[in-house]
């Protein structure tokens, strides 16, 4: 019944488009599923007034979806765009229309279809498409970067130890450091105040009184790397030298990392020790290359 109602422009009384398509809806059957267009309609705002409304800043497969859901409940698994996105982009997009529109029930379906896709295009460039989009324009806290994160790092190995096949991947760590950081966290079974510089180090956030002026403040110091520290006045030195200035919790000076043996017929990974604020390097047993804790860092922990 409802779904001939979706297709039906009788008593229809507003027009919804989205990037040259349309639809013809009822707006008793929008105000019924989302909060948002109740809100929008009770406002006295222009939209609500011409019965008119345009969404071009959205993805028309995902409108068709929210709008079949406010119709039917059910969840739509053809997007309409004839060049659409993959399967878990069609349904990262769904997920993120849901919660924009406060349409709790396709947020649901659309997460129960992405986990499966996870698992499916995992190595696909469409992975790394989907959690930027996750990471740039959803909430804060949700399924979605639960699922990701957990894939990721299921897979970890794999996508990190061949840049060229998952260069999608790499490209999405320096880009997405919010991603990188709760991939850490997730990988060390506990919180982290982790950050991951642009170089692809991983960095420790510390908390240091300067010594002359007395003032507190926060600033990061490298992994593996040599730093230099410079307090807000200027007062400048290597981490050895702010190291005994710490306040609150002293963060750990050495940490267990792998770095990957730049041999172009090696790359083996091997663990080691690296130190905050210090470059280390290690001699490979297989192949005998050096690898540097400032270059070939791949997993902190």
């Amino acid at each position: 019944m409802k779904a001939r109602l979706f297709h039906s422009t009788a008593y229809s009384d507003l027009t919804i488009s989205c990037r040259g398509h349309e639809w013809k809806v009822h707006k008793f059957q929008l105000c019924a599923q989302s909060e948002y267009f109740s809100t929008l309609f009770a406002s006295g705002f222009k939209e609500a007034q011409e019965n008119r409304i345009s969404l071009d800043d959205d993805s028309p497969g995902a409108i068709a979806a929210l709008l079949w859901y406010c119709y039917t409940a059910k969840y739509i698994s053809q997007n309409i765009e004839r060049d659409g996105p993959s399967p878990l982009l069609f349904d990262t997009r769904n997920y993120l229309t849901g919660d924009k529109f406060l349409v709790s029930g396709l947020s649901e379906l659309s997460y129960q279809s992405f986990t499966k896709q996870c698992r499916l295009e995992w190595m696909s460039p469409a992975f790394s498409e989907a959690v930027a989009l996750i990471y740039d324009h959803g909430p804060e806290r949700s399924h979605l970067k639960t699922t990701v994160v957990e894939t990721a790092r299921s897979h970890l190995t794999e996508l990190y130890a061949d840049r060229s096949k998952y260069k999608e991947f790499h490209e999405l760590l320096l880009a997405t450091p919010s991603f990188a950081l709760d991939l850490l966290a997730v990988m060390s079974k506990q919180p982290l105040d982790y950050d991951v510089t642009l170089s692809g180090i991983c960095a420790v956030h510390v908390q240091l009184k300067c010594p002359y002026d007395g003032s507190i403040f926060k600033t990061h110091c490298c992994i593996g790397q040599n730093s230099s520290i410079k307090c807000p006045d200027g007062h400048e030195g290597s981490f050895l030298w702010w190291k005994p200035h710490q306040v609150h919790s002293p963060v750990p000076d050495k940490y267990e990392v792998h770095l990957k043996c730049p041999g172009e017929s090696c790359g083996k990974f091997i663990k080691t020790q690296a130190y905050l604020g210090r470059a280390t390097s290690v001699v490979c047993g297989a192949c005998g290359k050096t690898a540097l804790s400032r270059k070939h860092m791949v997993i902190t922990q």
